[in-house]
């Protein structure tokens, strides 16, 4: 079996990236949170810093215009792109085309795409078809896939799958890895504590966690953009521990 990718977001400090690598993390994820480019330098000196420490960088724009997308990708030249915008049917082309247009414009950056899946005991027998769609729609634009949580009702980012902090159904997550052609990264509420356990089931080609490695606050909560290294740490042991023992 191949090396795990472990993922981690939010990682939006340079020198708090440095760390995260140190512990053995691959892929650093940084949020761009808005196209105001007064908010981008100190984001830049923290893609930077992931692509000087050995590790992969990945930005992620909560924002979908497609002239922000790529004005973006070159001023900050991530080795990914990340985009979780929810994906319907009358957002589908758009979206296909935006990663081909990508492709076309910055052909040494990689795509990661996200898929919605519903919390465990909510799926419907018609997702099965839907897999089959997305993947035959976006595997040829598409360098990874990552399957997240998709909450019923509003997303806590409106229009953006992530962030829920709560695990997705990974028997559905198993079968898109049987049927992707390309890697397959798991998200959606993983920690320490049950990282193993999703990878021993649904054998995907990597992991992300981003609420659950988080510092919290007094009252336990996770604080957007500040890790846990202690928390990651562990994620990245268990991770590696379950690689070990599949590994022929």
């Amino acid at each position: 079996m191949n090396r795990i990718i472990i993922q981690i977001y939010e990682v939006q400090d340079a020198q708090e990236a440095v760390r995260l690598i140190k512990e053995g993390v691959d892929h650093v994820g940084t949020v761009i949170p808005s196209p105001a480019l007064e908010l981008w330098p100190p984001l830049r000196e923290t893609v930077k810093a992931v692509q000087l420490g050995g590790a992969k960088s990945c930005i992620l724009p909560l924002f979908s215009e497609p002239a922000d997308i790529f004005h973006a990708l070159a001023y900050f030249q991530p080795d990914f792109i990340h985009l979780c915008e929810t994906i319907s049917t009358h957002t589908l082309n758009l979206l296909i085309d935006l990663q081909e247009e990508i492709k076309e414009k910055f052909p040494t950056v990689g795509i990661m795409r996200s898929i919605g899946l519903p919390r465990p005991g909510l799926a419907k027998r018609e997702l099965s078809q839907d897999f089959k769609l997305i993947v035959d729609s976006f595997a040829s634009c598409t360098d990874y896939f990552l399957l997240d949580t998709l909450k019923e009702g509003s997303q806590p980012v409106n229009g953006f799958i992530g962030i829920t902090g709560e695990i997705c159904d990974w028997s559905l997550a198993r079968k898109f890895v049987e049927i992707s052609p390309r890697p397959v990264i798991l998200a959606g509420g993983l920690g320490p504590d049950n990282v193993a356990e999703a990878i021993k089931y649904v054998h995907p080609a990597g992991v992300d966690s981003c609420s659950r490695t988080n510092a919290v606050d007094e009252r336990g909560r996770p604080l957007r953009f500040r890790k846990d290294i202690k928390l990651v740490s562990l994620f990245v042991r268990e991770a590696r521990r379950v690689e070990k023992l599949r590994r022929p």
